[in-house]
């Protein structure tokens, strides 16, 4: 009986760590944020992790300030956001999110996930706001989900009753975690990518 596997949050040290690996950022967000829980003296225990009103409000405040962030710089923004995102369409923020949501994912997105994350970029276009505006909204949504906050395991139509394995991409996680408290770098999910 491996036990149950409780979702848990990023906690301070990994958020910071991983926004910094993620989009080159000199920003420490978490430094802001409500102390982080402890479980048995320890702050990787997920049942300890918990979300209070409070986190949301300051992972809200944290994305847009590193959205902000990161379009003031021109070269890290270029680096991001290698196309013109007002004139290149859908195909170019499409590319942009693909590339930052399965890193921020630390997995690969499925197309309905990069649909969902194109809704502020058309809602933009729709209130006469420009589509770079609409990018910074869905930029910021990667950084809200739960999948990029959150450590998960869970697979498609699994049950609690049943031990279910790893994939490749969780193993990278746990293993990336563990050992530097930040996401996979290229190679260690080049490796996930290739099983």
């Amino acid at each position: 009986d491996p036990g149950v596997v409780t979702m848990r949050r990023l906690n301070h040290a990994e958020y910071n760590n991983t926004v910094r690996d993620l989009l080159g950022t000199q920003l420490k967000p978490a430094d802001e944020f409500p102390a982080d829980d402890l479980g048995g003296g320890f702050d990787t225990v997920g049942s300890a992790l918990s979300l209070s009103p409070a986190y949301v409000l300051a992972y809200e405040r944290a994305a847009y300030a590193l959205m902000e962030d990161l379009f003031a710089d021109a070269a890290r923004r270029a680096r991001h956001i290698p196309c013109n995102i007002d004139t290149g369409g859908d195909t170019c923020a499409r590319s942009v999110l693909q590339a930052l949501a399965r890193k921020a994912f630390r997995r690969p997105v499925a197309a309905a996930e990069i649909d969902a994350l194109m809704l502020p970029v058309a809602a933009a276009q729709r209130l006469g706001a420009t589509r770079t505006d609409g990018m910074k909204h869905a930029m910021a949504a990667v950084l809200l989900s739960p999948l990029f906050l959150f450590k998960t395991e869970i697979h498609g139509g699994a049950t609690g009753t049943v031990a279910q394995r790893l994939t490749p991409h969780q193993i990278a996680t746990r293993l990336s975690y563990a050992l530097w408290s930040t996401m996979p770098d290229e190679v260690l999910s080049q490796a996930a990518d290739t099983g």
